[in-house]
């Protein structure tokens, strides 16, 4: 049986701490555990200091951040060996809520191997979710702990929780950090990868680097039982192929379409038996990839060591997916682009522009290997009168046999290009002319079997050019049509040029793939740029603008979905009609949302569902949904007052647009929740203050307004008056750091302890460092300090070397001291605070900032 002895909460007097930790050691442990920078280390010197203080003879703490699985935990013992420390912290009432929410004391004779007769517990909980033991014990027969040591145990663990609040706050937030400058990272280098392999590869590394993993995986499949690996990061190369079937993790993301997480135990029981790639893996978490709407994949990634993943993990990697399948999209159709503007659309062989291309590149690799290139020219025989006796329909089915025949007469690497009309080239890598003949002989005997009316063969001319050393691709393509046109002269056939008759159509459709590129390029430069953007608004603006440069319709409007209806967010161009909310299924943004695709109208004149565009000016239009995340957040609406203004080329660019709007989207709103915690780590900061010093934090909060109005009038930006309302608020929290005795002592202080008070700007800059948010109001809380003269500390700054905020808070800080009563003096009249303002303007104050302030209170007496 345990006996519990309990003490009122209430009892936290500062003096009660000689209990346990006596002064000496007191001061230097509360500087010690604002300055710590990490929770173990924290705890270690907490328990470590008890032991120091002489009166117990065992110490331990446990404290964990949340109740998640993934939460981060701590365990520090002092005064207990190996087998004490684990009887410590597996009994639930040195260790757990049981103790309720006072402290406590109890006699402990059934902890042998801790060898303590005595305990006592002293519980935090915060309200951050943090929660926390701290407990001491007492070997032999010694009596119970007593009242006034409990309370000290609870004033001390009320600091460490504090603390401990800060340090996993801290963490917290340069994770969230770290996350956005991963999402950053991955969306520029993922928009930068042109190819769908190279947006798999891209992204197991940076998914890889984002968690500290050591490898990551993409498969791919048809189905749950037939998926594979196409891309790693880790990995051999040799790994890329087929999956084990016992590989559960991906296909069960494969069947739900949701991620899966397996650490610890878990994944032993998960992990695949047969890939020995895995067996170092200790823990991995699988997220689905969506390519086109549908689960075709999945993105998992592997962790060699010990390792919790949070859901903070599994969002991240959800966030990797989305960017790279909308940047595998766009590569997706870049490449069709790029292969349509290659390809001739009749044959399936290359196109003239690209065959030249190829030609030349071929020459470039053969001049400094010095390979053997081989140009062979080829047209039918009298093909103008295969097109007039049997139409043009038939002709186009011989212009296509010849195309799969010439495909089919060369190897694989061999270039097969269509100069125009009936001519077309083959590019003999590695061969010379005597070696070209056996693909010449296969290529005629293959033609001949195009099928005429009435059971004639078709027939060609040849022209055979072996490439010279320095030779350009223009002389060896004369050569070779040369040859051609001694060909068709023996036959007795007038004479055409290659690539004559037929060409400009060629060059049109050449132009008109080359514009598609150029508008899937623009998509791109559009998603890059809306990366650096954290401001819903300005997303919209800038997608709006920049569609405006590239589809160049007459208006584009971008619509956010909130409460039913869409709002135009932003319009281009600047002055265009801005339309007011509409129900969100009214008109053809509402009907894209509702269908969730891209809508066209090419004429709303003949188009009875869309009439209405007619009456605001609109003949053609286009709308195409916008998805931040899983969520459909609105819509984007393009207009034109001429018919056929869009197509669906133009709806692919926009969606491309769309997906890059629907990320920045997503990025901004991480964004937005990181500043949130942010605010955060400010409350709880604030929180520690109050805790240490009434005075002091009615102190900051009284000059934050104050000094927030004097650098308006200053003419500081919103965000410099932001840094310096926390600058304000913050500028004495170093004095956490300075001993009760000195901070409140009534009179004069003496070297020694001027000395200790001096160094809480440095403290208070120490405190704040973990907190990217803070990083400029550090700057203020170190300097706050510094004459105008040079003559104040830490730095000894000077003039305009000294930040404003820190010269705005060093002259209203001031003020306040001055008006403030006191412990040890009773406070100034306000028309003698002021007279000592400017008695020591340009000398330990800035003139401006003084004359500013002053202003500032002639508004507040005029207002009374």
């Amino acid at each position: 049986m345990c006996r519990w002895v309990g003490v009122p909460h209430a009892a936290t007097d500062a003096d009660t701490a000689e209990a346990l930790v006596p002064s000496a050691l007191r001061a230097d442990l509360l500087a010690q555990v604002n300055e710590a920078t990490a929770a173990q280390e924290l705890g270690d010197l907490v328990c470590d200091a008890l032991i120091r203080g002489g009166r117990a003879d065992a110490a331990w703490l446990v404290a964990r951040r949340g109740e998640t699985r993934a939460a981060p935990w701590i365990a520090a013992t002092a005064g207990l060996d190996e087998d004490g420390a684990a009887e410590v912290l597996r009994a639930p009432r040195c260790t757990r809520a049981a103790v309720g929410d006072a402290p406590r004391t109890t006699e402990a004779a059934d902890l042998p191997a801790a060898g303590v007769a005595q305990i006592a517990v002293a519980p935090f909980r915060g309200a951050s979710g943090a929660g926390m033991v701290l407990g001491v014990g007492r070997r032999g027969s010694s009596t119970p702990f007593d009242g006034v040591e409990l309370a000290a145990l609870a004033a001390l663990a009320r600091s460490v929780g504090h603390a401990l609040e800060r340090l996993w706050l801290a963490d917290e937030l340069a994770a969230g950090a770290a996350r956005e400058r991963a999402l950053a990272r991955a969306a520029r280098v993922l928009n930068a990868s042109r190819t769908p392999d190279k947006v798999l590869e891209t992204l197991c590394a940076e998914a890889a680097t984002a968690l500290g993993a050591e490898l990551a995986v993409v498969y791919a499949g048809e189905s749950v039982d037939f998926f594979m690996a196409v891309a790693a990061h880790g990995l051999p190369s040799s790994f890329l192929g087929f999956v084990p079937p016992e590989a559960s993790l991906v296909r069960e993301v494969l069947e739900t379409g949701a991620p899966r997480v397996a650490d610890g135990d878990e994944y032993v029981r998960r992990r695949p038996a047969s890939t020995a790639a895995f067996d170092r893996v200790r823990a991995a978490t699988a997220v689905p990839l969506r390519r086109e709407g549908t689960v075709d994949g999945a993105l998992v990634v592997g962790f060699e060591h010990d390792r919790t993943i949070s859901p903070d993990d599994v969002e991240l990697l959800c966030t990797f997916a989305e960017l790279a399948c909308a940047a595998q999209r766009n590569a997706d159709r870049l490449l069709a682009a790029q292969r349509a503007a290659m390809i001739d659309p009749l044959t399936g062989c290359l196109n003239h522009a690209a065959t030249q291309e190829r030609l030349r590149a071929e020459l470039s690799r053969a001049e400094r290997g010095g390979d053997r290139v081989t140009l062979v020219v080829l047209d039918l025989q009298d093909f103008k009168a295969v097109n007039e006796e049997h139409g043009h329909l038939t002709g186009d089915t011989v212009l296509r046999t010849v195309g799969e025949q010439l495909r089919d007469a060369v190897r694989r690497h061999d270039v097969v290009g269509r100069l125009g009309g009936d001519e077309f080239a083959l590019v003999l890598i590695g061969a010379s002319a005597g070696d070209a003949g056996a693909a010449v002989r296969r290529a005629v005997d293959g033609i001949a079997t195009a099928p005429l009316p009435g059971g004639d063969a078709v027939g060609t001319h040849v022209g055979v050019a072996e490439w010279r050393f320095g030779e350009s691709a223009a002389v060896l393509l004369e050569r070779a049509d040369v040859a051609l046109r001694g060909a068709k002269r023996r036959a007795g056939e007038p004479v055409r040029r290659a690539g004559g008759h037929g060409g400009a159509s060629v060059a049109t459709d050449v132009a008109g793939a080359e514009r598609r590129i150029r508008k899937l390029a623009a998509a791109a430069a559009i998603g890059a740029r809306l990366t650096r953007l954290l401001d819903e608004e300005a997303i919209a603006a800038a997608a709006a603008h920049e569609l405006m440069g590239s589809v160049e319709p007459d208006a584009c409007a971008v619509l956010r979905l909130a409460d039913g209806e869409l709002e135009p967010l932003a319009v281009a161009p600047d002055g265009w009609p801005r339309e007011p909310r509409r129900p969100q299924d009214e008109g053809l943004a509402g009907r894209c949302l509702r269908e969730r695709r891209a809508v066209l109208v090419t004429d709303a004149g003949r188009d009875p569902v869309h009439a209405a565009l007619v009456g605001r000016g609109a003949a053609s239009a286009l709308a195409v949904p916008v998805h931040a995340g899983a969520v459909l957040w609105g819509a984007i609406e393009l207009r034109s007052a001429a018919v056929d203004a869009f197509d669906a080329e133009d709806a692919r660019v926009v969606e491309t647009v769309a997906d890059y709007v629907g990320a920045a989207l997503r990025t901004a709103l991480l964004y937005t929740e990181l500043e949130a915690s942010y605010m955060g780590a400010a409350e709880a900061l604030a929180a520690a203050l109050e805790a240490k010093d009434d005075y002091t934090a009615d102190h900051a909060r009284s000059i934050a307004d104050l000094a927030v109005e004097v650098g308006r009038r200053l003419g500081l930006r919103e965000g410099e008056l932001r840094d310096l309302r926390y600058g304000a608020i913050f500028h004495d929290i170093g004095k956490i750091a300075i001993p009760d005795a000195i901070l409140n002592k009534p009179g004069p202080l003496t070297d020694e302890e001027f000395a200790v008070v001096k160094r809480h700007p440095e403290v208070g800059e120490q405190i704040l460092a973990p907190i990217p948010f803070l990083r400029e109001a550090r700057r203020i809380v170190r300097h706050d300090h510094e004459r105008w003269d040079g003559g104040g500390y830490p730095d000894g700054l000077r003039g305009e070397e000294i930040p404003i905020g820190a010269r705005i808070v060093l002259v209203v800080d001031a003020w306040h001291a001055m008006v403030s009563d006191r412990p040890y003096r009773a406070g100034l009249e306000p028309e003698q605070a002021r007279a000592e303002l400017v008695r020591h303007a340009g000398s330990q104050f800035d003139p401006e900032v003084v004359h500013a302030m002053l202003s500032c209170l002639d508004d507040e007496v005029g207002d009374r």
